[in-house]
């Protein structure tokens, strides 16, 4: 259960490149499209403790990037943002990166290549963190890829075995898919918190509706927190029901979708642990998903990202290789 005494959030995931290309009109197949494209920071991990960091809380990451010139420009721009970072860095993988393509609605499809992400190990996580007053927070990529699921399972199996709260955001309905609901339900069923989606809740269940979903994995966890997008989401917690409407977006409108789930489950944590009420952490979380909607990006780049990238070797702020040393 949860504790007022929890001061201190552990995360552990994935540290990406976006590559986002944001098109102003709808997609034409096999022909030209008007775009914007930027190089921003993301992964869900990153982009969940730079919110948090955002909030005033100790925030440690646990992380891999490559020795590349990217994995400099993110170490850099988490540690300005607030940010510890606890990083394996890999010489023969590049930074992780993603491919971001938002149509003119501000939905994204993504197309992740988790270079040095692939690389985190169980001896990555360091054992003094996981104390009293912690909190583990778990991106579902982690647990979803078949090469650093074991730092996962063992940060899980640490936290269970000091008895601190822990999270986790099942993070994809098609990797869930890949790898089995059943096993990914076996792996987290005691989390403190679970952070499904409307599409990973029904794949998690085989339902298809939301009393059908929250009805049965509200029994798996200690809160469920079933996000819905542009219909708000709904908590289940000791057989309690609350439910929420978005938050109104801005004058704007949506902009783009990336990395709002990451932002609502940051701030539903940070308010959860700081006011001990599920109700205002559901308020808060659903601002958060709103403010992140309305500009380009997961995250807000900082001045430290944008001084790496403006000083980048050649004016390139990723090399496009698939593996390379230090740039």
């Amino acid at each position: 259960m949860h504790t007022s005494a929890t001061t201190r959030f552990v995360l552990l995931g994935d540290i990406s490149t976006d590559v986002l290309v944001h098109s102003s009109t709808p997609l034409q197949h096999a022909s030209d499209n008007p775009s914007q494209i930027e190089f921003l920071p993301g992964g869900s991990a990153a982009n969940q403790a730079s919110c948090l960091a955002g909030f005033n809380c100790e925030v440690h990451l646990v992380g891999a990037v490559g020795t590349d010139w990217m994995g400099v420009a993110h170490e850099r721009a988490l540690i300005a943002s607030g940010v510890t970072v606890h990083l394996r860095k890999v010489g023969h993988l590049r930074t992780g990166c993603t491919a971001v393509l938002v149509d003119e609605t501000g939905e994204r499809t993504m197309f992740p290549d988790r270079g040095a992400n692939s690389a985190l190990l169980p001896t990555d996580v360091p054992e003094s963190l996981l104390r009293a007053g912690s909190h583990l927070h778990v991106s579902g990529y982690s647990l979803l890829n078949d090469s650093t699921r074991p730092a996962a399972l063992a940060a899980i199996a640490l936290a269970r075995e000091r008895r601190l709260p822990w999270s986790v955001d099942p993070a994809s309905a098609s990797l869930l898919v890949n790898v089995g609901p059943a096993r990914f339900r076996d792996w987290v069923r005691d989390a403190t918190l679970c952070f499904p989606n409307l599409d990973e809740g029904a794949v998690l269940t085989g339902k298809d509706d939301v009393a059908g979903i929250t009805s049965e994995l509200g029994q798996d966890y200690g809160v469920l927190v079933l996000k819905l997008g542009r219909d708000g989401a709904c908590v289940v917690s000791n057989g309690e029901t609350i439910e929420a409407p978005p938050s109104p977006v801005g004058p704007a409108g949506i902009v783009d979708t990336t990395g709002a789930g990451d932002a609502f489950c940051a701030a539903f944590l940070a308010t959860w642990v700081r006011s001990d009420s599920l109700s205002a952490a559901l308020k808060e979380a659903s601002a958060a998903a709103a403010r992140a909607v309305t500009h380009v990006g997961a995250r807000e780049a900082n001045a430290t990202w944008h001084k790496m990238l403006t000083a980048a070797p050649n004016g390139l702020p990723v090399r496009l290789t698939r593996s390379s040393t230090a740039v």
